[in-house]
């Protein structure tokens, strides 16, 4: 196998050697495998980093470790150093020609420095150390230098006013700056290859090999190729690991203009995203697009298209572009932002605004999100439930309850996704209207007599279970009830009658329930409570009589008849008392009958035995007879 070196710079080539073993007879240069040994950085040709003040050049070229250094600028603090770059080779991986490998680990060295002395471009050349064919007998060893020119935009330090959490975190790039390049905690540095393809080249068997700079990465394993983008604030370094790959020259690859640029979209917004290129050799195009960071460029193909993430996060676009042929492939990459966006509470809906106490309502809350998140339902920030489903409407129902009052409730909804993200809120009302109570028992109608004492009562319920039932009753049946208070109590009427008890039975908010029983009062008979006592008395002379009587009916006005013959008829007298007398000797019953108004009597006698007067002079007679006289005077046979 024969090499030759193309190189314009003869003196990065005079520092490596070619040891060559057994010629590779049968051997095709187009299908080798190659194992790097190992790599290494040379820094060279630094623009800039002149502090114009101090008048002195600050760049400086060191070897830490492993690491080959470029650092340049004027501190800012004494606590700083300076900036700069440091390369870190790598080895030991064997791949195929055309496929990508790791060259080593580039860092970015970024403290603060005075403006104007830092460095614009800066040369790296990447030293690979090779053995071509390692597995077989015909492996030859080969040493070879590709010069890059490294372009370096640091861009002002500007540090948010609050601290951020890390991109795993899903913050959004840092609003309110005009960022040349959007960042997560302020404005990023960009470091970039002036070209991919190197001046430098090795021949082998006649075909011209060169090393293509793929891109960075922030995977060592693979080639997920992402902006050469370094934060602030990252302890002031910042690792990109650097990707290329050995292509035949013989097919340059094709070059992507420009590269696309970062977007910030909405979840499940729809976005346009397009590339171009150009190819040396007009060689017909492909455009391949991995649109879910899965290393497979397979999910749309064609310059531009649509395309739409449901859940936010920061999302990588890969971009292969290929001309078909060997070596032919070209990558490049750029990120989305996609922002969260709260969830829509689209509905708010109770079972019926308006209730009557003792009833119950449900509430069923509604939302959607473009997102593929789980909702979260708040009723008067309350937590109900979580929705999982990650698409279409969510929705959470709550059994509110039984209203056991009267009023007015109110029922303000939320929805939350699982990002915080909050949905504007809808509230409504729930009337619950009083409800009457409702008397579950009365007393029954009653008989009763005059002036007997009667129990009453009653009992109500109220679904309103905060309500205090008042009992109220109209006892002389004038439509007031004002005559007791209370849920029981005793009564009495004096007169016979028949008498309707009413009850009003009020909840105090207005609510009434009414309820009456009829109470028949039975006349009672007077009762003769004293009577002349039994006596004896001569014929014709007068006595006194006399009777009293009680009767429980207080509006009943007593008759006393008097049945002084004994022929059973009450007519000889009327009044309670009085005189009477017997013109004839013997044993005479005087009968007595108290009557009220309402045909209830009683009736008793006393005895008066009425003696013979002796015989007497006329003076006498004249007397007896005068006696006689006045009895039938206050006799009264009416």
């Amino acid at each position: 196998m024969i090499f030759k070196f193309n190189s314009p710079v003869a003196t990065a080539l005079a520092t490596f050697g070619l040891t060559t073993g057994l010629g590779l007879v049968s051997a095709s240069a187009n299908a080798f495998t190659f194992t790097l040994n190992q790599s290494s950085g040379t820094w060279s040709n630094v623009f800039d980093g002149y502090d114009e003040w101090e008048e002195v050049n600050t760049v400086k070229f060191q070897t830490i470790g492993n690491e080959n250094q470029v650092r340049w600028g004027t501190p800012a603090d004494s606590t700083s150093g300076q900036s700069g770059l440091g390369f870190t080779g790598a080895g030991g991986s064997t791949r195929q020609l055309g496929e990508p490998f790791l060259l080593g680990t580039l860092r970015h060295i970024n403290n603060p420095i005075y403006g104007g002395t830092s460095a614009e471009f800066v040369d790296l050349t990447i030293n690979l150390d090779f053995t071509i064919n390692p597995n077989s007998s015909q492996s030859e060893h080969l040493a070879k230098s590709f010069a890059f020119t490294l372009g370096l935009d640091e861009t002002l330090n500007k540090i948010s006013s609050k601290p951020l959490k890390p991109r795993s975190a899903l913050q959004p790039w840092i609003v309110g700056q005009n960022c040349k390049y959007p960042g997560i905690t302020s404005c990023p540095d960009r470091i970039f290859p002036q070209s991919t393809i190197p001046q430098d080249s090795v021949n082998i068997d006649g075909t011209n090999y060169t090393l293509e700079w793929i891109g960075f990465s922030d995977e060592r394993l693979r080639p997920v190729i992402i902006p050469g983008l370094t934060e602030e604030g990252q302890g002031n370094t910042a690792d990109l690991y650097v990707f290329g790959r050995i292509i035949n020259v013989g097919n340059i690859p094709p070059y992507i203009t420009p590269s696309p640029e970062n977007l910030t979209v909405n979840e499940g917004d729809w976005f346009n995203f397009a590339a171009d290129a150009k190819d040396s050799n007009n060689d017909p195009l492909s455009f391949e697009w991995d649109l879910d960071n899965d290393g497979k460029y397979d999910e749309f193909t064609g310059p531009r298209g649509q395309w739409s993430f449901s859940d936010n996060g920061i999302n990588t676009i890969g971009l292969k572009v290929t001309d078909g042929k060997p070596q032919g492939d070209t990558y490049d990459s750029f990120e989305v932002l996609v922002k969260n966006v709260a969830p829509t509470l689209t509905g708010l809906d109770l079972s019926t605004p308006t209730i009557f106490e003792g009833e119950s309502a449900s509430v069923l809350l509604t939302a959607t999100d473009p997102g593929a998140d789980a909702i979260s339902f708040l009723l008067n920030n309350n937590l109900i439930t979580t929705d999982k489903k990650t698409s279409g409407t969510r929705q959470a129902n709550l059994d509110l309850g039984v209203f056991t009052d009267n009023g007015t409730f109110t029922y303000t909804g939320i929805a939350e996704d699982k990002d915080g993200g909050r949905s504007k809120s809808i509230t409504k009302t729930l009337t619950v209207l009083n409800v009457a109570p409702s008397i579950t028992s009365l007393t029954e109608n009653i008989l009763v007599k005059e002036g007997e004492l009667f129990n009453f009562a009653a009992t109500a319920t109220d679904p309103g279970i905060h309500d205090i039932l008042t009992y109220n009753w109209d006892l002389n049946n004038d439509g007031i009830y004002d005559d007791f208070t209370g849920n029981s109590g005793q009564w009495s009427f004096t007169n016979n009658s028949l008498n309707t008890i009413g009850l009003r039975v009020s909840d105090g908010d207005g609510g009434f329930d009414f309820g009456q029983f009829n109470v028949t009062v039975e006349n009672v008979a007077p009762t003769i409570t004293s009577l002349a006592d039994n006596l004896t008395v001569w014929q014709n002379e007068l006595f006194d009589f006399a009777a009293t009587g009680i009767d429980p009916g207080i509006n009943d006005i007593l008759t006393y008849r008097w049945d002084f013959n004994n022929d059973g008829v009450y007519d000889d007298f009327i009044g309670n008392s009085g005189q009477w007398s017997f013109a004839n000797p013997g044993i005479y019953k005087v009968g007595v009958r108290i009557e009220d108004s309402d045909g209830g009597f009683d009736h008793h006698y006393f005895e008066v035995t009425a003696k013979k007067v002796p015989e007497s002079s006329s003076a006498l007679g004249i007397l007896a007879l005068a006696t006689v006289g006045i009895g039938f005077l206050r006799k009264d046979k009416t």
